[in-house]
């Protein structure tokens, strides 16, 4: 199956090869549009499968592809195909039935990532922007802070270009050093969701098959930040700082009083010590870990009227330091909560930036 684009295929490709060009439209309808369509390119789902390109890209779309639509024995040609015999025009066979049952394993859809966001042994990557995480010093990417499905990294394959077998292995190395912050990794033995701007995103495709390489589970998630963003049901979490928190509080409490806001959920994640000294005016605490009460009860307490998916709910810690705010997003997620704010740069940065801050004891 040759990935290539269409004029260099025909100018010249490996005997027997056939252009394989999955429309994104079919990629967003379904694996049974998948399916339909390699059958008319002859496969019934059974045999071994070769994908050649020049595209690592386009090479690792492919390979996903391919497995998602139950094939079980996809190879990728490594390194150039050479100077032997090539063959020029269309390069056909005839169509066939697919029959092969597509894999449960490969894909992820939209009930199955909201019944898993918080889940410990589910790791959602977000692969719409360049660079990682942990890099760039804990710098949140552009359309990642624009807004990201709850508890999700960024993360970059694009590094990683199937070229050889060793590059699945360094990038197994950088991924364990990713995590929402330098002392806490993502979990080793996860399953891997791997997420793009939509079914046109061929990064996910690439992950897919890096993180195959190196044998590790995965899954993509087709329809992308795109899909899942068009759906107001489907929590998102924004990442904020204070002059965005400052401005929905002082349109409902102006001079920021501290009196529990009724349109803003605003939830401080420090220890009560800490929040008795000082806190943003309008804040509730709740310590993280506290095992006392569920979040989702002490917002149902303060918060009686707020539409759980209407209501912005601003959560934030003590510092860019601080992570409590982001498995706290993915249980009010879980609890009907869409609209979800992360004031990363927390209490820090609403100090530094001269805000008011509640009086001791209050």
């Amino acid at each position: 199956m040759d990935v290539r684009p269409e004029a260099a295929f025909a100018a010249g490709h490996l005997p027997e090869a056939v252009r394989l060009a999955v429309a994104p439209e079919c990629v967003a309808a379904g694996v049974d549009c998948l399916q339909r369509e390699l059958g008319k390119s002859g496969l019934a789902g059974d045999e071994t499968v070769v994908v050649v390109g020049e595209d690592g890209n386009a090479v690792g779309e492919a390979f996903w592809l391919l497995e998602w639509a139950g094939m079980k024995n996809v190879k990728v040609l490594v390194g150039e195909p050479g100077l032997g015999k090539m063959e020029i025009g269309p390069g056909t066979r005839k169509a066939r039935a697919f029959t092969a049952h597509a894999s449960e394993s490969a894909s992820a859809d939209v009930p199955w990532l909201r019944a898993r966001l918080g889940e410990k042994d589910v790791e959602i990557l977000d692969l719409r922007d360049e660079g990682i995480w942990m890099e760039k010093e804990y710098e949140a990417p552009a359309r990642f802070a624009a807004g990201h499905i709850p508890r999700a990294l960024p993360f970059d394959f694009r590094r990683w270009l199937p070229k050889d077998r060793q590059a699945a292995g360094a990038m197994w190395k950088t991924l364990q050093t990713l995590g929402p912050r330098e002392v806490t990794k993502v979990n080793p033995k996860a399953e891997l969701v791997l997420y793009g701007e939509g079914p046109a995103d061929l990064q996910p495709g690439l992950g897919y098959l890096l993180l195959r390489c190196a044998g590790i589970p995965v899954r993509v998630f087709p329809g992308g930040f795109g899909e899942w963003s068009k759906d107001p049901a489907n929590p998102v979490v924004r990442i904020v700082g204070a002059p965005e928190v400052d401005r929905l509080l002082e349109a409902e409490n102006p001079g920021l009083p501290d009196k529990v806001a009724q349109s803003v959920v605003l939830l401080d994640l420090r220890e009560a010590y800490d929040f008795r000294l000082d806190h943003i005016p309008g804040a509730v605490n709740f310590p993280a870990y506290s095992e006392e009460a569920s979040i989702e009860k002490v917002v149902d307490e303060k918060w009686p009227q707020a539409k759980a998916a209407r209501t912005p709910v601003v959560l934030y810690c003590y510092g860019r330091g601080c992570i409590r705010s982001r498995d706290a997003a993915a249980k009010l997620a879980r609890a009907g909560f869409t609209n979800l704010l992360w004031f990363r740069e927390g209490l820090d940065a609403w100090r530094a930036a001269g805000l008011p801050l509640a009086e001791p004891g209050h």
